[in-house]
């Protein structure tokens, strides 16, 4: 059940960058843009994995707890495979097409595997 998962999404209300700005992103420059499946990497995140193995219900202390260490984790994973590959922006995976201020066809790395094996 991703219902888990969507609420740590709601969190950050829709936004698909993960890491970086737009404003400071500018594809003229030729500035790198990461992007990154974010359900496969909390699937990594042993205190997320926790969270669905033990069912714990969302919104208990427990449940808080363990988001904020998952968060962390994944805020922590990301800035490190972001800034190894020097992407000034990450956003969710597939989603760049439907920012504006990216070009089409932007060459993307995908920093998700990288941020797995840094878990």
């Amino acid at each position: 059940d991703s219902g888990l998962l969507l609420a740590g999404e709601k969190d950050r209300g829709g936004n698909l960058v993960r890491r970086g700005t737009l404003g400071d992103f500018n594809a003229e420059r030729g500035d790198a843009l990461g992007e990154v499946d974010s359900r496969k990497v909390y699937l990594a995140i042993p205190s997320y994995q926790t969270i669905r193995k033990e069912k714990i219900r969302r919104g208990s202390a427990r449940w808080a707890l363990l988001m904020r260490e998952t968060t962390t984790a994944f805020n922590n994973v990301l800035e490190r495979a972001s800034r190894s590959s020097h992407c000034v922006l990450v956003v969710e995976k597939g989603s760049s097409g439907r920012i504006p201020s990216i070009p089409e066809k932007y060459p993307v790395k995908d920093l998700t595997q990288a941020c797995i094996a840094s878990l």
